[in-house]
């Protein structure tokens, strides 16, 4: 699996932030390891610029070598989620990312959240 870019890395923490904020209960159908995966390696619980989230991502990286492996994996359950709740079923797994990609690249998400 190709490494995760900067700018993916900050497109997903911004669409995985909203949803943990906006959306939380898509959390609850993944094994709450895999919720903290993601939430430790995406930070979303804090609220940091996107310049401090990338030092962060280095950082817990270097700490936890294992956490982007495993929050990759965690994303993936996720995905499964999400793509067969009623109203996203019609999209497969690599849709349903490209439209979160797409939200993420969206000029006022995650602006208006605190």
């Amino acid at each position: 699996m190709p490494r995760l870019s900067n700018k993916n890395y900050l497109r997903l923490q911004h669409v995985l932030k909203h949803l943990w904020l906006h959306l939380h209960q898509i959390y609850f159908y993944i094994p709450s390891l895999d919720k903290q995966y993601l939430k430790d390696y995406y930070q979303l619980a804090g609220n940091l610029t996107d310049t401090e989230l990338l030092v962060y991502r280095r950082d817990i990286s270097q700490l936890q070598p294992n956490l982007p492996q495993r929050a990759g994996r965690a994303l993936a359950k996720l995905d499964k989620v999400a793509a067969s709740w009623d109203g996203l079923s019609q999209f497969d797994i690599e849709k349903f990312v490209g439209v979160f990609i797409q939200l993420a690249q969206s000029d006022n998400l995650g602006k208006s959240d605190p």
